[in-house]
């Protein structure tokens, strides 16, 4: 029974033990997943906003959260004032931002995950003579603190810098400034929820056109998991939904023209320069024809004086063949009138005798009466 008892033990051990291992170690797991922090403006509907209760709201939120669930590991969202969400962000007391503008320069800074295209708008009161961005020149312009415009604004107007998007529509309200800089949906939403539409208007210039996305400092390693996050959000149909939910078909259709729109861009890139091409083929024929016809014009001239040249040897040598063989003066002048008609088709011929201290015209082409010329 001591025996059977002991087998039994053993048994037991050897069963529960792995149960036991995985249990543990399953808790190990879920005690060790990182808690990722992201910060994010707290007054930029429709994407980020702190809503009556405090808590996070906002189409870039619901991305997030379903990444978080789809990924299985907490992301904390914090939302702020925006100067203060780049600050922590620099001085990394949080992981990342949520909804950053893409940029050149802060590429240099930080790794982006993208989410959506993005754009801004100049806001201005209504009947404002201002009607696109070449009439900011010295006007007075307002602008979110640190938001990617102000790099621009400032070479050009005189920036007023204010804490959130809101405050800079409020400025343009109450005829603080002449304009306003703020993004598209925001000024949409906020135009529309205070009822503001008699006041203000929206112009049709779109502005530091981009993607906004998900920004983390340089090597961080939350980039590569987030991005196999939201990639399983896309693949899922997932992303595009919650995209429609708050901004409807509108931010879809606006991709499809971008997509159209940089495929005419191409296109007529294209034509430009196949006409150019063209162009230039056809000066480069032409010029290469007239070269051809100037060449074989040469060449014929060259031909023709070579042939010419020929001629007159031969001529030359049968005069002297034949001439070689007679002995009457009278025939060798005619032969040698012959020869220099040949040689000389358009020139008057005459040839000179000289007898008794005179020359005497001896034999002409064309003929012509004896003269004598005395020296």
């Amino acid at each position: 029974m001591i025996v059977i008892g002991e087998k039994m033990k053993f048994i037991y051990c050897v069963i529960l033990i792995p149960v036991i291992l995985a249990i543990c170690s399953s808790g190990l797991s879920a005690r060790d997943k990182p808690l990722i922090v992201l910060a994010g403006d707290n007054n930029l509907p429709p994407f980020e906003y702190l809503d009556s209760k405090g808590s996070p709201r906002g189409l870039v939120v619901d991305i997030v959260k379903e990444i978080s669930k789809e990924l299985g590991i907490p992301i904390e969202i914090r939302l702020m004032n925006w100067d203060r969400a780049l600050t922590m962000l620099e001085n990394k007391e949080v992981d990342g931002c949520e909804y950053m503008r893409i940029t050149e320069s802060r590429q240099k800074v930080y790794d982006f995950i993208p989410l959506i295209e993005n754009f801004s708008v100049i806001v201005v009161p209504k009947g404002s003579p201002i009607k696109n961005f070449s009439y900011l020149e010295n006007k007075k312009v307002a602008c979110q603190k640190r938001d990617i415009s102000y790099d621009y604004l400032i070479k050009y107007a005189r920036v007023v810098t204010k804490a959130n998007q809101e405050e800079v529509l409020k400025s343009v309200l109450n005829r603080e400034v002449e304009c306003g800089i703020v993004n598209y949906y925001f000024a949409r939403w906020i135009i529309s929820k205070n009822e503001w539409q008699e006041e203000l208007e929206i112009l049709p210039d779109k502005l530091f056109t981009n993607y906004n996305g998900i920004a983390l400092p340089k090597g961080s390693p939350y980039v590569s998991i987030l991005s196999e996050g939201l990639k399983a959000l896309r693949s899922k149909g997932t992303f595009e939904r919650i995209v429609n939910r708050w901004l409807g078909e509108e931010l879809r259709i606006r991709e499809k023209l971008f997509e159209a729109e940089k495929t005419t861009i191409f296109l007529t890139a294209l034509a430009v320069l196949s006409a150019i091409f063209i162009l230039f083929l056809c000066l480069g024929l032409r010029f290469l024809r007239r070269e051809a016809e100037k060449q074989r014009t040469r060449v014929k001239w060259l031909l023709k004086e070579e042939r010419d040249r020929y001629n007159e040897l031969l001529t030359i040598n049968d005069f002297l063949r034949k001439s070689a063989a007679v002995t009457d003066v009278s025939i060798l002048k005619n032969i040698l009138i012959d020869t220099l008609r040949t040689i000389l088709p358009d020139s008057r011929i005459r040839i000179f005798r000289k007898l008794n201290s005179s020359c005497y015209l001896w034999v002409s082409y064309p003929k012509e009466n004896i003269k004598y010329i005395y020296s």
